[in-house]
């Protein structure tokens, strides 16, 4: 049964809306002295008059009229069964939200209101969020609470977001991410990192996730990146994820640019990447640092200087030529030495490369069966020298193709591998479905290059928020100083979402932030609150910088009341905390009281777990 209030009315009209038998609360303008007291979703249960006469077991209309009738009574009562409202809507204004919403019975509640939300005197703790929409269109329905709070604290720049709610008991609507058709976002200074986005995608760049702290408004996970715009003259149009992220970090001192970004549902990819740079007056090939060969000139390495980051190896040239109209095209690597070293000093030079994809029978990707591949390959990069009766790759891929790169069910990426290194990945693998490799014809394409100037063959994301099941997670860790997942079993609930190699950076339990842990504390942590619902584990990148550390010093303003919370060890430790804890979230691990400061200004120090509690 849910509590009661009782509130005391003031005279005149209290601007309260009701609905039904027995009455609801359908409304509470924002000028009614009862703002704040009276709740949408609050059911009626009585009506006090000052002489002391009870009003029950009316309807809307019979508790309207008597309100009205007594509106000069100034000691009216009414009270209310705070029930919450099957749904309701709120407007939110630029600012953060203050809401903190967390998985319950697998739905996105409100869990608790700060102090300075601005939505507090408008919802209700307990309330299910089903949807929230923000200015430019993008709205998360069905969401996780994960999604909805990084929704809401990447757009507190936006001048309105709205948030409709439901009742607990109310199912929650289907899972729906919408994006707008398309939109451009003029981008800052700074390397991908620096703006708090990363890319994925390798036919054309989609955004794969997007930081809550982000600088950048506007960008949304899942927009395909039509193209790139920088102030110079230069454009990129149908780069994949990493080449995206390569021009951008390369970019990274360029004021004004622009990326252009499209609904993948209305999004048709061009057949070819594309990218236009502007070439400096006085320079030839030799000066800018680049290399080609062959007819037409395919670009073969670019050296440090003007041209590096903006131009990839493995771009045919297709055009050169200069503001007045003159071009050429398709000229071979010795006919553009000669037109570029000829028309030095002319400005507006510029040049139009392309990936120059080539026909799908020339590049194949497959999925593979669990088991073994039934194939034999030798050499750098892996060439497939036979296929052995009853292959997966029988009548699939043509003999002398080579392996470009496999990507593994739990998300790791090879580049640019040796035989060795390329079958015992597939063989470490063999169990499971999923493993995708893509082949192609060495004479017609070049070798997928490796993401970010990475040396070692496996590509590895920066960052991933996993939320661990209940029981055995069946992953082993390993690190004497910060741990890292060294192996995740084939039959592990972890298998498809937890990348090996990768480091822990954070575990939340019960709203505790745990951090800086070798493999011992990761895996204590984790065996000792194994029936824990809700926990999430943060992994990095190991060579990330943004891992999160324990603070030096940390002041925590304690409410009235009891704590729930158990010290021990001297200094004192908070070991334990109960459910009903108001600080339990407070408290970072492993940090000791130092100091007991009373309002008063009385202050204590150096005493041990007794004399603190």
């Amino acid at each position: 049964m849910s509590p009661k209030c009782t509130i005391s009315l003031p005279t005149g009209a209290i601007l309260t809306a009701f609905k039904g038998s027995p009455p609801k609360v359908s409304g509470v303008s924002e000028d009614s002295p009862c703002h704040g007291l009276i709740k949408i979703g609050f059911t009626f249960i009585e009506l006090t008059l000052g002489d002391g006469s009870q009003l029950t077991g009316v309807d809307t209309y019979e508790l309207v009229a008597a309100l009205n009738e007594n509106a000069a009574d100034p000691g009216r009562k009414i009270t209310f069964e705070m029930t919450l409202p099957q749904s309701s809507t709120v407007t939110l204004a630029p600012g953060p939200a203050g809401l903190v919403i967390e998985e319950v019975h697998g739905k996105s509640t409100i869990t608790k209101i700060e102090a300075f939300s601005p939505l507090k005197k408008e919802l209700r703790i307990g309330m299910v969020v089903d949807k929230v929409v923000c200015e430019d269109g993008y709205e998360i329905q069905g969401g996780t609470s994960q999604e909805y709070n990084d929704l809401l604290d990447s757009s507190m720049t936006d001048p309105k977001r709205t948030i409709m709610l439901i009742s607990p008991e109310v199912e929650p609507s289907p899972r729906k991410i919408t994006l707008p058709k398309g939109t451009k976002v003029e981008l800052p200074p700074g390397t991908c990192i620096d703006l708090g986005v990363s890319f994925m995608g390798t036919d054309s760049a989609k955004i794969q996730n997007v930081k809550p702290n982000s600088s950048v408004r506007g960008l949304r996970p899942g927009y395909n990146v039509h193209s790139l715009e920088l102030a110079e003259g230069h454009s990129f149009i149908g780069l994949d994820g990493s080449a995206l992220t390569h021009a951008l970090d390369k970019t990274a001192d360029s004021e004004g640019r622009i990326i252009y970004l499209k609904n993948p549902e209305f999004y048709q990819p061009p057949p070819e990447a594309v990218t236009k740079v502007m070439l400096p007056s006085d320079s030839n090939m030799q000066d800018i640092g680049l290399e080609t060969r062959g007819s037409p000139a395919r670009i073969t390495k670019v050296t440090d200087g003007p041209m590096f980051g903006l131009l990839q190896t493995g771009y045919f040239i297709r055009t050169f030529g200069w503001m007045d109209g003159t071009s050429f095209s398709n000229l071979s690597t010795n006919e553009l030495s000669e037109v570029m070293e000829d028309s030095v000093g002319l400005e507006g030079r510029y040049m139009i490369c392309a990936y120059g994809k080539a026909p799908p029978s020339s590049a194949v990707t497959l999925t593979l069966p669990a088991g073994s591949l039934g194939a034999i390959f030798k050499g750098s990069p892996p060439a497939l020298t036979r296929i052995k009766e009853g292959s997966c790759l029988g009548g699939e891929v043509e003999v002398g193709y080579v392996a470009d790169t496999l990507t593994l069910p739990n998300g790791i990426k090879y580049y640019q591998m040796d035989t060795m290194e390329f079958t015992s990945a597939l063989k470490s693998n063999a169990d499971s479905e999923g493993r995708v490799i893509r082949f192609v014809d060495p004479s017609v394409h070049a070798l997928t290059p490796k993401p970010y100037g990475d040396s070692s063959g496996a590509e590895m994301v920066d960052y991933k928020s996993v939320a661990l099941p209940t029981g055995a997670l069946g992953v082993t860790f390993k690190g004497k100083k910060r741990a890292h997942v060294s192996r995740v079993k084939p039959d592990s609930k972890l298998y498809s979402s937890l990348p090996v190699g990768m480091g822990v950076d954070t575990i939340t339990v019960n709203s505790r932030v745990f951090m800086e842990m070798n493999s011992v504390e990761v895996a204590d942590l984790v065996k000792s609150t194994s029936a824990t619902p809700g926990r999430v584990m943060v992994v990095r990148n190991p060579d990330s910088n943004d891992y999160q550390k324990i603070p030096e010093k940390l002041e925590v303003v304690l409410p009235p009341g009891k704590l729930y919370c158990t010290f021990s060890s001297n200094p004192p430790v908070a070991k334990s905390f109960k459910a009903e804890s108001p600080v339990s979230g407070y408290f970072p691990p492993a940090m000791y009281v130092d100091k007991l400061m009373m309002p008063d200004g009385y202050v204590q120090s150096g005493f041990n777990t007794r004399e603190l509690v």
